[in-house]
């Protein structure tokens, strides 16, 4: 739509180069079905009353018993030493995260060989090129969110094991200092995993959200399993069942 004629203004035009996405109404439900199941999971893993029934409570303990260990010791290079290990991992996972963002940016300016790619796999439904671009921005997105996740467990991996170095040495009379110090470790370097954790679920939903380019449908399918295999680790693993069991009743 442009303004003409005899106004005093130069013509305004009201479109985009780029017409916008265009979404069927399949895409937005499995949009909306693919938050809600995430959102849903996240909330309902982060209830007290649930959590506490998960691997990361539990995990969280025995760190707290860890560093209580810790504590007793004079010698911590050891202790040190496993953090620096946790951390090294934190870093990877943010330069991975860095890496599929370039990539994907990347792939911004190839969304017609992604469209020719897809339209050759069968049960795919083809899709716009904007469309394409939108799915994208999408992944993009996670891996953002994931890269700021890693990136600060990383950081404060580096607090943890500051306050860790200025832990009380072990005599007689500063038990109640250094217990209550190592206390205050134990807790910093579960928010360090609470971060990880949470990084580590986005690659998760990074893949369950590859699945949009065969079809809606599969997002939906997609998202659904990975949720499952996310509640099935958290709550009905062996993983659970063995760390469970070496913490005191």
């Amino acid at each position: 739509m442009l303004l003409s004629g005899n106004a005093p203004f130069p013509p305004v035009s009201f479109t985009s180069q780029h017409e916008p996405a265009v979404l069927t109404t399949l895409d937005i439900i499995a949009l909306l079905m693919f938050a809600v199941l995430i959102l849903g999971y996240e909330i309902i893993a982060e209830q007290p009353q649930i959590r506490k029934n998960g691997i990361t409570e539990a995990v969280k303990l025995a760190r707290r018993r860890w560093m209580l260990e810790m504590a007793k010791r004079d010698i911590r290079i050891f202790d040190a030493q496993l953090i620096g290990w946790l951390s090294q991992g934190n870093a990877f996972f943010a330069s991975t995260s860095a890496i599929a963002i370039g990539g994907l940016a990347a792939l911004l300016g190839s969304s017609r060989e992604i469209e020719a790619v897809v339209a050759e796999i069968p049960f795919a439904v083809s899709a716009d090129q904007q469309l394409i671009e939108f799915k994208v921005i999408l992944l993009m997105s996670i891996m953002i969110y994931a890269f700021f996740k890693f990136a600060w467990a990383f950081r404060l991996s580096h607090y943890t094991v500051i306050l860790m170095g200025g832990l009380p040495a072990f005599d007689a009379g500063h038990n109640e200092a250094r217990r209550a110090q190592a206390i205050k470790v134990a807790d910093l370097l579960s928010i360090v995993g609470e971060h990880a954790n949470r990084g580590l679920r986005s690659f998760y939903y990074a893949i369950a959200a590859i699945a949009w380019f065969l079809h809606p449908i599969a997002l939906v399918l997609a998202t659904l399993i990975v949720v499952l295999i996310l509640l099935r680790r958290e709550f009905r693993s062996k993983s659970l069942e063995i760390i469970a069991s070496t913490l005191p009743k």
